[in-house]
């Protein structure tokens, strides 16, 4: 707000929100909201609460300095001055109050030194005193813009009884608060103390990065408000236009149904008019019949009575052609197409559609498909199990659901969901992890996969092409459940490229960063703790990923491809020693079992053998597929019987040999039909049941092994 938006509503700006008049010593809640110390006096009295204050502007729950007593809130020293920047405003109708007489008088001065209202009578005397003779004294009538900025800005006094004419110059670093000269000999003496124009200098420095990210931080919430007023607007018109396709959806249907109506109707009339058709031609004959049959009977009767037994037994046609007609009541009805077989008048009815009718009550006319018009990754999570015991290799399930916390589907089955599985040093690896899943209905994702040395790489959900989580991730081998922590960056917590992990003591978790040259540790919770190496000239980070592992007594054992050894850390960050200078090319994983140390040589395709102080003792294998040979051998394990296990990569199996002679034991892999199974092993792991995990990169599966 600037200095004339300021002036202009300077009214709102000093009156106390609960008594609605101007501030009587103005009180700073925590959420930054002030208010009479009156007035919150009342507040807390009748709240019945004693340690907690609500804040009349926005409700929060604030809690009151530990001693009860309100008058320790923080002074709004700002509202006092505009409080006096007011009273100048004001002067010519109501006066001001003079800080020696306490006379009020519009016609007074204000001395920028003591930062006191002085009337005519005072501000004379005011001005003889030697020590006030370079004050800066000026009237109230001539007062303008720059002089209320200059009032705004002017020094803060000590609110201590009887210090109130001292200025704050000290700041107490003890008691983190601003004292004056005879507070910092009496009450503060012994204290670390330091300029109070140095420390705000400090705060500035502060404050303004903080108004620049508060800036960025604003500029987001006015675009995320403008995309929710565009927002309004869309479903509006969504909405609209859903409307109408569902009312042009029933008036087809309608429209639909009305057509069949009015055709069975036709239908109806047709039939009825055709059968009284019939029925009018059947009465017709049966008229005509009914004629000829009482002639005939008249004659019949007629020959009965009247006629001799001569003339009865004289041969007549017609006579003769009656007696064969079918006797009285025998009427054949066969042919009659409006009588039916029992005699009875065919009848017609309306047979319903009771599937239709059945559907169509308990079924809508159609239904609404809810779906965003962009994707939404912050909605999503992901979640998933490994196995109990692992700190090589990943050699997890993970589930992937594009359901919120309300259970609400946020994605459609058509989004693209990828699993993008980096690695900065392989570049040409990168695109060989990506797996690309179709989503289902219920929302959920189970996306079983192992990857190359996964400690080594940075993991990303995407859809549509957005980020939804990154890496590193771990396992908890207690709870068995699945955690996400840091983020992309080179602050402390936050990872470029992430190239190791090991489990130390405390079930702390040590994260090796190869980009930032240095080895972060984080809690079994994902909280950081620590770090060390940094840029440190005596020692390097490996060029090429390699694994972390932990010794007995905690120490860190961290491969270097590029010194061509291995180095051992204190959990501190120590370096203790080096091993395996001039013995070893390019080591890829080293672990301790007993007293020996074991390091895969990748490009010599050999096994050394130390001792704990590094002393070489023995090498097993050469390049070949033969047992005891070796193509890349990548990170090793010790089973439950103690036998070393290597991941023989490109030989796609895992060989075992006895520990301390080198001596081929055994190994395994998996073929069917001439076709490889177990595809690139380079990490394995030991259960705590005995039970042998290996991650299989090729197959991006992990493979358990009694």
């Amino acid at each position: 707000m600037d200095l004339r938006t300021l002036l202009d509503n300077l009214y709102e700006e000093v009156s106390c929100s609960v008594c609605m008049n101007s501030y009587n010593d103005p009180k700073q809640l925590p959420c930054l909201h002030s208010f009479c110390l009156r007035c919150l006096k009342n507040i807390l009295r009748t709240s019945g609460r004693h340690n907690i204050i609500k804040c009349p502007d926005c409700r929060r729950e604030c809690e009151v300095p530990e001693s009860g007593n309100l008058e320790e809130l923080p002074t709004n020293f700002r509202i006092n001055s505009l409080l006096d920047v007011l009273a100048i405003k004001e002067c010519d109708t109501a006066g001001v109050k003079c800080g020696n007489c306490d006379k009020r008088s519009a016609n007074s001065s204000y001395c920028f030194n003591c930062c006191a209202f002085w009337c005519d009578g005072c501000v004379s005397a005011h001005n003889i005193i030697r020590v006030n003779r370079d004050h800066r004294v000026l009237a109230l009538q001539d007062f303008e813009d720059q002089d209320m900025s200059e009032v705004l800005k002017r020094s803060v006094f000590c609110p201590k009884p009887g210090h109130e004419k001292r200025e704050l110059e000290y700041f107490c670093k003890i008691c983190k608060v601003a004292i004056c000269n005879a507070c910092a000999l009496i009450d503060h003496d012994g204290h670390a103390k330091t300029l109070v124009e140095e420390v705000a200098n400090e705060r500035r420095v502060a404050l303004k990065a903080l108004i620049e990210t508060m800036k960025v931080k604003l500029q987001t919430i006015k675009s995320k408000i403008s995309n929710f007023a565009e927002n309004v607007v869309k479903i509006q018109e969504n909405a609209a236009d859903v409307e109408r396709s569902v009312q042009e959806s029933a008036d087809k249907m309608i429209s639909v149904i009305e057509d069949k109506k009015k055709q069975m109707i036709i239908e109806v009339r047709k039939q009825a008019r055709e059968s009284l058709q019939r029925l009018d031609f059947g009465k017709l004959e049966s008229e005509e019949e009914m004629k000829v049959t009482e002639t005939a009977l008249e004659i019949a009767e007629t020959l009965l009575k009247q006629s001799p037994d001569a003339e009865i037994i004289q041969p007549n046609k017609y006579i003769d052609q009656m007696l064969q007609e079918k006797p009285e009541g025998q009427v054949d009805e066969r042919n009659d197409p409006a009588i039916s077989s029992s005699g009875s008048f065919l009848e017609y009815d309306f047979v319903k559609n009771r599937k239709l009718i059945d559907s169509t009550r308990n079924e809508n006319i159609g239904t609404l498909k809810y779906f965003p018009t962009k994707t939404r990754p912050h909605l999503s999570n992901v979640s998933g199990r490994g196995i109990s015991e692992f700190c090589r290799g990943l050699d997890a399930n993970i589930e992937l659901t594009t359901r919120n916390r309300k259970g609400e589907q946020c994605f459609e089955e058509s989004d693209c969901v990828t699993v993008d599985i980096k690695d900065s040093s392989f570049p040409k690896l990168r695109e060989e992890s990506k797996i690309r899943v179709k989503s289902n209905r219920d929302g959920t994702y189970k996306i079983s996969y192992c990857d190359k040395h996964w400690y080594r790489r940075s993991v990303s959900v995407k859809v549509n092409g957005e980020h939804v989580n990154g890496s590193p991730f771990t396992v908890n081998a207690k709870s068995r459940e699945f955690k996400l922590f840091g983020e992309e960056g080179e602050c402390q917590g936050q990872f470029h490229t992430p190239s190791g992990i090991a489990f130390g003591k405390n079930d702390n978790i040590i994260v090796g960063e190869s980009g930032s040259q240095y080895i972060q540790i984080f809690s079994g919770k994902g909280e950081y703790l620590s770090h060390f190496w940094g840029n440190s000239s005596l020692v390097r980070w490996p060029t090429e990923p390699c694994g972390l592992s932990v010794d007995s007594d905690g120490n860190i054992i961290v491969p270097d491809c590029h010194d061509k050894s291995v180095k051992i850390f204190s959990p501190n960050g120590q370096l203790l020693h080096t091993i395996g200078e001039g013995e070893i090319t390019s080591p890829i994983h080293c672990i301790q079992y007993k007293s020996y140390l074991f390091v895969s040589d990748r490009d010599d395709h050999r096994i050394k053998m130390f001792d704990r102080e590094g002393k070489f003792l023995n090498s097993f294998g050469s390049k070949g597929i033969g047992n005891k040979q070796f193509n890349e051998p990548c990170c090793l394990s010790v089973d439950k019987a103690g036998q070393l296990m290597i991941c023989d990569k490109l030989n796609n199996r895992v060989q075992l040999l006895d520990i301390p002679s080198g001596k081929f034991h055994t190994k395994f892999e998996i073929k069917e039909e001439g076709k490889v199974r177990l595809g690139y092993p380079v990490s394995i792991a030991v259960l705590s049941h005995g039970r042998i995990v290996v991650s299989d990169f090729l197959n991006h599966c992990v493979r358990i092994f009694e």
